[in-house]
């Protein structure tokens, strides 16, 4: 005689928004946008409390991290990050580890995108990510290991023009309470002789179309503040 196989919850799908749900569109994305341009102080305290909640939740739950080191920036929270991989006997380089990190803008948009999933529409397969969304509003980039977090400040000096792209023509566009900065016009990364010499607009334009900033504000975002589409 066979088993009977246990009935499988059903998965919910979303077919349509209800225009209730639609019109929150613009307070999950103005939210996040705020957390990404947030320059006040880290709240050390209650991010330290969100990361305990993280480790433990998801599909593979893990300890809390027995250690939580804050650093004033993400470069800093890399070089830290990259000692302890290589205390690990594995070879690495800056660039892995800041990879390493999480706090970049595809990151918010994609945290927008999922707890509005989860809060206005009770998908539960996205309720995982809250504490995460949760973090947000308590600290910057943040690298998480088995037995160690590091977390870091956010920046004290963030720039940027009508489009929500990098750029300040007098000084830094992003700037870390370590002096860690960031120069741009226009959202493409620049140097900072280029910024102090003032170069031509012209020049700035050719720079944007040839060298498109990876640290402007996702896309995602973008085009969910410019078209109201919920494409965070």
């Amino acid at each position: 005689m066979k088993k009977k196989s246990k009935a499988r919850n059903p998965i919910k799908r979303i077919t349509k928004l209800t225009a209730k749900q639609v019109s929150k569109f613009s307070e999950y994305r103005d939210a996040f946008i705020g957390y990404g341009l947030c320059t006040k102080p880290a709240e050390r305290e209650k991010a330290e409390v969100l990361i305990d909640v993280i480790y433990q939740s998801g599909t593979k739950p893990y300890n809390p991290p027995k250690q939580k080191i804050w650093v004033n920036s993400p470069l800093a929270g890399a070089k830290l990050a990259s000692k302890i991989i290589e205390a690990s006997g594995k070879k690495v380089n800056i660039d892995d580890c800041i990879r390493h990190g999480i706090g970049d803008g595809s990151y918010l948009g994609d945290l927008a995108y999922y707890k509005f999933f989860a809060i206005e529409c009770n998908l539960e397969s996205s309720k995982t990510v809250i504490p995460m969304a949760e973090l947000c509003k308590y600290v910057n980039w943040w690298y998480p290991f088995d037995e160690v977090c590091i977390l870091s400040e956010r920046p004290n000096v963030i720039s940027v023009n009508e489009k929500g792209e990098l750029h300040n023509e007098n000084g830094p566009a992003l700037q870390y309470p370590d002096g860690y900065s960031v120069y741009a016009l226009n959202g493409v990364q620049v140097s900072m002789e280029t910024v102090n010499n003032k170069k031509e607009s012209a020049i700035w334009d050719k720079l944007k179309q040839d060298f498109p900033l990876s640290l402007t504000p996702s896309s995602r975002l973008t085009n969910f503040k410019t078209s109201g589409r919920l494409q965070l």
